[in-house]
């Protein structure tokens, strides 16, 4: 049984651009979660608009790493 994880690990699937991941295990829920920011990895347009003013993105895996359903993005970080 090949127990590696894929590359890349997780793709979002609203901008394509997961960047910068943290994976923390969540002991609630029993699973890995990996969050990361949004990069906008499948939009054109002028200057650094790509990757500035997105939300933290959340995945969760229950199988180590191998697959990850997306979650959503964080909320209730702003001031």
């Amino acid at each position: 049984m090949n127990t590696e994880a894929r590359s890349p690990l997780f793709r979002d699937p609203i901008h394509d651009g997961a960047a910068d991941p943290t994976i923390i295990w969540n002991r609630i829920e029993g699973s890995w979660w990996i969050i990361y920011t949004n990069r906008r990895a499948n939009v054109a347009g002028p200057g650094l608009g790509w990757f500035h003013g997105t939300d933290l993105g959340i995945a969760a895996s229950r199988d180590g790493g191998r697959s990850w359903l997306y979650r959503g993005t964080l909320r209730g970080l702003g001031l």
